[in-house]
């Protein structure tokens, strides 16, 4: 439930609100001007937990788009890359096998070394801003909320070391 206030709070943070009339709009209308002004990214919407992901890299496609055109710096863009990997799994993974649970947040914490790796501790690009914008963009949909939330709840109680050295993939 922290996590989801905390991305609520990053969207809420990330977007602003310049707009007098912006409260009076509905939810989807306020979504759908962000996305149109750019300020929001155009993200799948449909019913399926993985989306689309036409080349198969494991990234569904609006995220890889959006990836592409934020993290033009190529180890950075690995690093984000490689944190969408892991929050896509989160998305199919069988949360009654403790074993795939566990290797699941052993990939995550590669990922969050490689992302403070690459990324400084900067205001507008820090790495734990940037892992909750990747995992709010993935789990924007009621059903892949709970899938995420799922994996969350199984993983809970476990125990993870922390990683070091370079674990960028």
């Amino acid at each position: 439930m922290k996590k989801f206030l905390l991305l609520c709070l990053l969207l809420v943070a990330i977007t602003g609100c310049d707009d007098d009339n912006y409260i009076e709009r509905t939810p989807a209308e306020q979504i759908t001007d962000l996305e149109t002004s750019g300020k929001l990214p155009v993200l799948d919407r449909s019913d399926d937990l993985l989306g689309p992901d036409e080349d198969n890299n494991g990234v569904r496609d609006d995220i890889d788009a959006y990836i592409d055109r934020v993290y033009t710096q190529p180890e950075q863009h690995a690093a984000v890359m490689q944190a969408a990997k892991v929050s896509q799994k989160y998305m199919t993974i069988d949360v009654a096998d403790k074993i795939a649970v566990k290797k699941l947040g052993i990939e995550e914490g590669k990922a969050v070394n490689c992302a403070f790796d690459r990324f400084e501790m900067s205001a507008d690009k820090n790495p734990l801003i940037v892992m909750t914008e990747i995992e709010a963009m993935t789990a924007n949909t009621k059903k892949r909320l709970l899938a995420y939330l799922a994996v969350s709840k199984a993983a809970s109680g476990m125990a993870f070391s922390s990683v070091s050295g370079d674990t960028c993939e």
